[in-house]
């Protein structure tokens, strides 16, 4: 009996580091998982080496429909969340961070902002049922 028996989570940046160390623990503690990433190969070998409780979907957070996407698969396939675990990051940007609100800014909003949003939308759909 683990920790997470009968758990969803959706994991994103799940494609290497922190988020694949976090869906392999998540399934050996019973979760059922959708793991999320931008490297397709990464996340489709490491699906495959979780198991039937685990599904890859490819996913930039920082685009708002594709994350729609990752929610809306994740409830499909597993009928609810209960875990989001937000890992995805991407690369430093390069220079200074200028004005009140730089591109920066703008993207690490995003890859916190939209999974949220997505899974807030997810949980409004399912309680409307």
């Amino acid at each position: 009996m683990g920790r997470l028996d009968g758990k969803v989570a959706v994991i994103t940046g799940a494609t290497s580091g922190i988020g694949l160390h976090t869906a392999e623990l998540f399934v050996a503690e019973g979760a059922k998982i959708v793991i999320a990433g931008r490297r397709a190969p990464e996340g489709e070998a490491l699906a495959k080496k979780l198991g039937t409780n685990c599904i890859f979907r490819q996913t930039d957070v920082t685009v708002e429909e594709q994350m729609k996407a990752l929610i809306a698969v994740s409830v499909e396939k597993f009928g609810r969340i209960d875990c989001l675990f937000n890992n995805a990051g991407g690369p430093a940007q390069t220079g200074g961070i200028e004005g009140p609100f730089s591109p920066v800014i703008a993207s690490e909003a995003k890859q916190s902002i939209y999974p949220l949003a997505a899974l807030w939308i997810a949980s409004s759909l399912r309680s409307s049922q």
